[in-house]
């Protein structure tokens, strides 16, 4: 299930119990011109109030946000999921009937520097071309105080240096302007409790 606002994208499912969102926000473009999700939150509650006979997942349009609802015996659990459209922030609101534990991972495939070949270049502005050996290089996973923060840097050189050359405009380069040089995206997680 799609939600989303502003320009901040979620994809949104339960499996196994578990739920799940893949993060997207435009312009995270990295050095190869690739654009990168965000990475994925998992949300594992317990006891688990997805397990039961009760399940349910539905986008309230109208009022723009998602619902996860489910029951598992004398358990059941409510989970409204938005995205506020002036501000990039995402919203997560949990309420059980009876006392849960709500644990929260941050995951990124973008770990360690990964080589990109064959096909899998036709997402970034190198396509059949790649000049040389093609990265994708990590994300900084911290944690810090109760938060997780996550971000991507892209390096001084780009593939927008690897065009002009190609192009023959390196004697123009200084008029040019880069927008992927040193861009800088990523995020951060907290919760509350009520």
């Amino acid at each position: 299930m799609d939600v989303g606002g502003g320009d901040i994208g979620l994809n949104l499912w339960v499996e196994n119990g578990n739920v799940y969102l893949y993060l997207s926000k435009s312009g995270t473009f990295d050095e190869n011109n690739t654009l990168l999700k965000l990475g994925r939150v998992k949300l594992k509650l317990s006891p688990n109030p997805f397990h039961g006979k009760s399940f349910k997942q539905e986008l309230i349009l109208k009022d723009g946000y998602a619902q996860i609802s489910g029951s598992n015996g004398k358990l059941s659990a409510k989970i409204n999921i938005w995205v506020d459209v002036f501000n990039p922030v995402i919203y997560l609101d949990i309420k059980s009937s009876q006392n849960t534990t709500t644990e929260a991972s941050y995951e990124s495939w973008r770990f360690e520097d990964r080589i990109t070949k064959g096909k899998e270049n036709n997402q970034n502005s190198y396509k059949w071309a790649p000049q040389g050996i093609v990265k994708t290089f990590k994300d900084e996973i911290a944690f810090k105080n109760n938060t997780v923060q996550f971000y991507h840097q892209n390096k001084p050189e780009t593939v927008f240096d690897i065009t002009v050359k190609q192009q023959g405009l390196d004697n123009r380069k200084a008029e040019l302007f880069n927008p992927l040089k040193n861009m800088i995206f990523g995020g951060s997680i907290q919760g509350d409790m009520e």
